[in-house]
């Protein structure tokens, strides 16, 4: 109750479906300072950094149909 259903699906199941898609990601190592972006983000994965070989999380992510319909 309290949830609402469109298309069969509710609220909290889209909110689950959101976190899965992949995005665009930027990154910043904290150890070396070296920056990328990455078009294959997951939400709450991270990606190594070259250089240091550490894990980093994103610090922004942007579902990818927002960010090439926002840059276009």
């Amino acid at each position: 109750m309290g949830n609402t259903v469109t298309n069969g699906n509710t609220d909290s199941s889209r909110k689950v479906e959101e976190k899965e898609k992949r995005c665009f990601g930027q990154y910043k190592c904290p150890k070396c300072e070296r920056r990328w972006s990455s078009g294959n983000t997951w939400p709450n994965m991270g990606q190594q950094c070259e250089k240091c070989l550490i894990f980093v999380l994103p610090y922004s992510t942007v579902p990818l149909e927002n960010f090439f319909v926002k840059n276009a």
